[in-house]
């Protein structure tokens, strides 16, 4: 039995979560977002343990939950290849 999921696109040493076909352009808009959001996290987590206990802390705790969230809707919907449906 095949699976119909793409694999991993790797050249020259790199890989790419995009599908072939993808837009042009579409993997450096996609490795400037990944390194956004892993600068934002870092600063979220400086920011967390600079704040004090409490209320302020728990509310930087919920916005990396739905950061979290919100990267896995954004990931998930925006990487389907061509001739796919969502969800299947």
């Amino acid at each position: 039995m095949t699976s119909s999921r793409q694999q991993p696109v790797v050249q020259a040493g790199s890989i790419s979560p995009l599908p072939s076909g993808s837009a042009p352009g579409a993997s450096a808009a996609w490795s400037r977002a990944w390194l956004i959001f892993l600068a934002a996290g870092a600063v979220g987590i400086v920011a967390y343990l600079l704040v004090p206990e409490g209320l302020p802390r728990d509310v930087v705790y919920q916005l990396f939950g739905l950061a979290s969230a919100a990267a896995i809707v954004v990931g998930s919907g925006s990487t389907v290849p061509a001739g796919h449906c969502r969800g299947t």
